[in-house]
């Protein structure tokens, strides 16, 4: 009878102890997707505020045109590269790659600045 509860007690741990690692990958796994869907998240939100920002300076002044890199201005730890090249007449292209936490997030617009339309 001794043999059978030492052989239970070693199978419940075995058993539970199974359980419990399988439980805590899980858990990992779950927060490090959560992790990254925020950090993409702020990332987009980083390039479009560096869009509506860069846009309106286009408003004020339709000339102009650089490259532009800002950290911090939009949300924390944020980073981002704003490229604003002519295409064709008033039509400019804007270009931004925002950096969130390692997160790359890439904006294309196409904006025509000509004010008489």
């Amino acid at each position: 009878m001794g043999k059978l509860a030492l052989l239970s007690v070693i199978g419940l741990i075995l058993f539970f102890g199974i359980a419990n690692y399988n439980f805590t990958r899980v858990n990992n796994d779950a927060l490090d997707k959560v992790i990254s869907y925020h950090s993409n998240t702020a990332a987009r939100n980083v390039a479009k505020s560096a869009l509506n920002y860069h846009m309106y300076k286009l408003f004020q002044n339709p000339g102009t045109r650089g490259i532009f890199t800002e950290a911090d201005k939009y949300i924390a730890d944020g980073i981002d590269t704003v490229a604003i090249t002519t295409v064709l007449g008033d039509s400019v292209n804007i270009t931004i790659t925002a950096w969130y936490n390692s997160q790359k997030y890439e904006l294309f617009a196409l904006v025509d600045t000509d004010a008489s339309d």
